[in-house]
């Protein structure tokens, strides 16, 4: 039997929800590392010690990076900013076909190495596919909560019976239902709707609606893909075709979007995160909405490209469900979804501190089914927001969320199960 771990209690002089807006004071207590009390406190009891008080920060749900692939960390640095999507992808696979047995033993570092840059910039879960498997083994760590991905790619019938079927009945994936704890959540990710095939895909999602394990697919990343699949040309088509797919256009089918492919084939339910979804066909931002999948989006990494604005309007229009995420370090140059947000309000002109931030955190998502586990708590030092928070005054905060109401209000951060941070209100040394 394990001893039980001390009563942790700690006080911040703001709190800022999502749901709440800033909140005049708050109080935890962690008991045997979950929280026990959340709520509204002006001042700090006396029990807080001094070193758990914080006067000048703030309380934040944690971060969630809805989007990375921790394996390609190694391509930190590696791969060139600004280049043709298509040239990206085919730097990218030479890459992966020159691995050696040291260059995975850099790899694995690396990626143990972003890990710990995510854990410091605040971020308290990751979503990450995993193609390699490195970082599996890291995220299965109780200072954070994941979901690891395992990529699915069969852009031929021969291919998926060969390979991807198999990896459907993986003994971790296929126990998945039988250890619904723990913090690291398994999942699947058929790759894209042009490197899996029609009957492949469906299989994925069929497979995955059955158990209720997460499932994650790239969508519409580029207009190369929506040419590639429904007219069957384009630089896309010509550089798989060059990279030894067979007859392309009879393994995949042309004439539907990728976002109507993975309609059709039943992967668009509430347990899909959809990543990217950058060029989306008329009509297809309702049917996001319609179907409750998460949309996950990463602002700097489609910088990197040179990528067109985000149909970011549209999709809050729609009702579309949002998150963020970073992509891999070969298109970015920090994990740190406080900057993916400082990009959202900078490049789309939003002013609006609390809809950032449950866009930050995965707030604005709700509980997608597998994520319902229980939580542990988990603390983090004080971190500079910079004008993700600074925004709204903290002198000012609003009068009428006070009282019983308030503490019931503060509570939903339980019932939303994110873990919290804390956020200096101090002005940081690089502003964001």
């Amino acid at each position: 039997m394990q001893p039980r771990q001390p009563r942790t209690r700690m006080w911040a002089r703001w709190g800022l929800d999502p749901a709440a807006g800033l909140i005049d004071g708050v109080y935890v207590e962690i008991m045997d590392g979950r929280y026990a009390r959340i709520e509204a406190c002006r001042k700090p009891p006396a029990d807080v010690p001094e070193e758990c008080r914080w006067p000048k920060g703030f309380l934040t749900p944690g971060l969630l990076n809805a989007h990375t692939h921790l394996d390609y960390s190694w391509l930190h640095g590696a791969m060139p900013r600004g280049v043709r999507f298509v040239e990206w992808l085919a730097g990218m696979a030479l890459a992966c076909r020159a691995l050696d047995d040291e260059s995975m033993r850099r790899a694995r570092e690396a990626c143990a190495d972003a890990v710990e840059q995510a854990l410091s910039c605040g971020t308290t879960e990751i979503w990450d596919v995993s193609t390699l498997n490195l970082a599996r083994p890291m995220l299965e760590s109780d200072r954070m909560r994941a979901i690891s991905y395992a990529e699915i790619i069969a852009p031929t019938r021969a291919r998926w019976e060969a390979e991807g079927r198999a990896r459907l009945t993986q003994s971790k994936l296929a126990s998945y239902i039988s250890r619904p704890g723990g913090s690291c959540a398994l999942g699947i990710s058929p790759h894209t709707a042009y490197t899996v095939i029609p009957e492949a895909l469906e299989a994925c999602a069929h497979w995955a609606n059955r158990r209720g394990v997460p499932l994650a697919i790239h969508l519409a990343e580029t207009e190369d893909e929506n040419e590639l699949l429904i007219n069957g040309n384009g630089e896309l088509f010509d550089m798989i075709q060059e990279l030894g797919a067979g007859e392309l256009a009879d393994e995949l089918g042309i004439g539907e979007s990728p976002i109507e492919r993975a309609r059709r084939a039943g992967a668009l339910t509430p347990n899909c995160l959809a990543i990217h979804c950058n060029r989306p066909r008329p009509g297809e931002a309702r049917v996001l909405a319609q179907s409750e999948v998460a949309v996950v989006f990463c602002p700097l990494g489609n910088a990197w490209f040179g990528r067109p604005d985000y149909p970011l309007e549209e999709y809050r229009q729609a009702g579309v469900r949002l998150a963020l995420g970073t992509d891999s370090l070969a298109s970015n140059d920090q994990l740190d979804i406080r900057l993916e947000a400082a990009e959202v309000a900078r490049r789309y002109k939003i002013d609006d501190p609390l809809w950032l931030l449950g866009l930050a955190t995965g707030a604005g998502l709700g509980n997608i089914p597998p994520l319902r586990r229980p939580r542990r708590a988990a603390t983090q030092p004080p971190r500079p927001m910079g004008r993700l928070v600074q925004r709204r005054n903290p002198k000012t905060p609003d009068r009428r969320k006070n009282g019983s109401m308030l503490a019931q209000r503060i509570n939903n951060l339980r019932e939303v199960e994110r873990e919290l941070i804390l956020v200096q209100n101090s002005s940081p040394k690089r502003r964001i």
